[in-house]
């Protein structure tokens, strides 16, 4: 292992081509910058969509549960006596 490691300390540093860090300064400064009211529409937007989900599922368990009586309000008695749809 020591052996390893001196030879990897023995080779010759990486050198950056010259300008380099010019260029990537240059690039940070044409960074487009995300304003926070983009992030705000989009919480509104997720936020909205949300509540249309859950008004949607409470609206459809109650229609559901309106057309769909189930086993209690059937008056045919095999259905009655057997339980069928438990």
């Amino acid at each position: 292992m020591d052996n390893i490691y001196q030879h990897l300390s023995e080779l010759p540093r990486a050198q950056p081509p010259e300008g380099l860090l010019a260029k990537i300064e240059a690039r940070i400064g044409q960074a487009k910058v995300v304003a926070l009211a983009d992030w705000r529409q989009f919480a509104a937007a997720a936020v909205l969509i949300t509540a249309l989900n859950v008004a949607a599922l409470v609206q459809y368990s109650q229609y559901e549960s309106a057309t769909f009586p189930g086993v209690a309000a059937v008056d045919n008695p095999i259905v009655s006596d057997y339980e069928l749809y438990y």
